[in-house]
């Protein structure tokens, strides 16, 4: 998984959660598309939301697909990102990224796009990794087995 920012964990049991951790349903590439309207959630400016406003739950904000990277239509091998037109924050990144009408997710949001003749990050505009490269091979799987991966120890 060469050039990619995301890393499958396997999370010890828990006596709060003894039916096991909750699960995001994954969105088939295949009903992605360019203007679809999405959403994320996170914890925009940390603490200092909290501090602010009083807030300590997530932050909901929703926007749509303005661009696959690097082209609508590409087989997913080639797939890159996401280019959306959703407002974030410090804060944001690391959030799901998820389809409006299905709430199945498709990309963690990444950051977002900097002007390159001011540097500043431009409002509105983010990049989300897709989360299938994740799925491509049996690393999920093993882990959800306790099978250790190939080269492990």
């Amino acid at each position: 998984m060469k050039d990619f920012d995301l890393a499958p964990l396997k999370l010890h049991t828990h006596p709060a959660f003894p039916q096991g951790y909750l699960t995001l349903p994954i969105a088939d590439y295949s009903e992605l598309h360019e203007m679809m309207e999405v959403a994320t959630c996170g914890f925009p400016l940390g603490e200092a939301l909290h501090d602010q406003i009083g807030t300590v739950t997530s932050s909901f904000t929703k926007g749509m697909i303005s661009s696959i990277i690097p082209a609508q239509g590409i087989a997913l091998r080639h797939l890159r990102g996401f280019q959306l037109d959703l407002t974030a924050t410090n804060g944001n990144s690391g959030g799901p990224v998820f389809s409006l009408a299905t709430g199945r997710v498709f990309g963690v949001l990444q950051g977002g796009v900097i002007h390159p003749e001011n540097g500043q990050i431009v409002q509105g505009l983010t990049k989300a990794e897709p989360i299938y490269p994740l799925f491509d091979t049996d690393l999920v799987d093993r882990l959800a087995h306790g099978i250790p991966p190939p080269g492990s120890r």
